[in-house]
């Protein structure tokens, strides 16, 4: 959690990523990979940010390696959320 240090707030989690930051959340993958995935964004004046619950989300709704799934839950997710 943050804290206040010499004066200054520190934010070890940010609520909203910028797409660097979302990429690198997600496992470092590509600002293009991120922008295919559909994620929503949040509107921050003339900055778009990924909203860190929703990225959370997302990856809890990816299967388990060996886990079987009918449907990809990563698919579904954006089908529910975006």
């Amino acid at each position: 959690m943050g804290g206040h240090m010499n004066g200054t707030y520190q934010l070890s989690h940010p609520a909203l990523l910028n797409e660097r930051d979302a990429c690198a959340f997600l496992g470092r993958i590509s600002e293009t990979k991120l922008r295919e995935l559909g994620l929503p964004r949040r509107k921050l004046g003339r900055r778009r940010l990924y909203d860190r619950r929703d990225l959370e989300a997302y990856v809890d709704s990816l299967p388990y390696d060996g886990e079987e799934a009918q449907v990809d839950k990563g698919e579904e997710w954006l089908r529910d959320h975006g």
